[in-house]
């Protein structure tokens, strides 16, 4: 375990030598040491000038991967605009290629329990390595980065947890489906490919999000007795019960899909040609759609 102090001025930093070549796996403390008496400082962290969660002196890298590639950087709290000089952290053989390393998720999923949930998901990486093991983990009950087990699904000793298929390939695609999803399958979940170099491997980290609800949608439109005219102006709007940031949906009338992605579907001035069947979906599983509201006209006048 490599062990860094920074500071700048009142800060001092420490690196591994720079013939050092770190490999996925290592352990990494950055250590922010100040040179001066203050009671029960408190840090900011950066990578690539981008602030980190942390406020405490060390910062730990338990399990080096390609994704903690970067340049670190500390500062006071008290003063974040004089930071500490740079500790530069890179895998030698894959930084030049760090552009094509990636895996790709649809987004955040909103399920109904026992329904079916498909997770798409798509990966990339040099033309020159070829993929030998795919992973998935739940980080309910895998820790890190999925580096070990448990895994809910693994392709080197081909074995999968019950209801988990891997629909995926060892070329590009990664999709996962999750039949009869339950409560208990509310996780964030990661995918980790292998390949035949020996720095060769990523995890998309972070992972995909899914939520399981009793009911995931909820439409709400018009009470069954309200009568409506033509030019009224009527709201749907398409409610999650689980918690999801920032869902878009998808809008349906008479089962063709309509071009609005916001949660209020806004009918400004009725017509007969709004007549139909309207309905919603989260953009990340059109598969499981809210109940039906019915807008409809009976002699001249709407009802819904």
């Amino acid at each position: 375990m490599w062990t860094l102090s920074c500071s700048l001025k009142a800060l001092k930093l420490i690196g591994p030598p720079e013939n050092e070549t770190l490999k996925e796996g290592d352990s990494v403390n950055l250590t922010c040491a100040v040179n001066c008496s203050l009671s029960s400082p408190q840090f900011v962290w950066f990578k690539n000038n981008q602030r980190l969660p942390s406020s405490d002196p060390v910062l730990h890298l338990p399990a080096l991967t390609v994704n903690n590639s970067g340049s670190y950087s500390c500062a006071l709290k008290t003063n974040e605009a004089v930071r500490s000089e740079i500790v530069r952290i890179h895998f030698e053989g894959v930084q030049s290629f760090s552009s094509l390393w990636g895996v790709n998720y649809t987004g955040p999923i909103c399920a109904v329990r026992g329904s079916n949930v498909r997770i798409l998901c798509s990966y990339s990486y040099p033309s020159l390595h070829e993929v030998e093991t795919v992973r998935w983990c739940s980080m309910n009950s895998n820790e890190g980065v999925c580096f070990d087990p448990p895994y809910v699904y693994d392709s080197s000793s081909n074995s999968t947890s019950e209801g988990f298929q891997y629909v995926g390939n060892k070329q590009s695609n990664c999709t996962l489906l999750i039949s009869n999803v339950q409560f208990s399958h509310s996780a964030e979940y990661r995918f980790r490919f292998i390949t035949n170099e020996k720095v060769g491997r990523w995890t998309g980290d972070p992972g995909v999000t899914l939520r399981v609800g009793v009911k995931a949608l909820k439409l709400t439109g018009l009470p069954e007795s309200e009568t409506l005219k033509e030019g009224d102006s009527v709201n749907l709007t398409c409610a999650v019960n689980c918690s999801l940031s920032s869902p878009q949906f998808v809008w349906f009338k008479d089962n063709q899909r309509l071009p609005s992605s916001d949660p209020v579907l806004h009918l400004p001035a009725l017509t007969v040609e709004d007549s139909g069947n309207y309905s919603c979906a989260l953009k990340t599983n059109e598969s499981v759609r809210s109940e039906i509201v019915r807008i409809h006209f009976e002699g001249g006048s709407t009802c819904s």
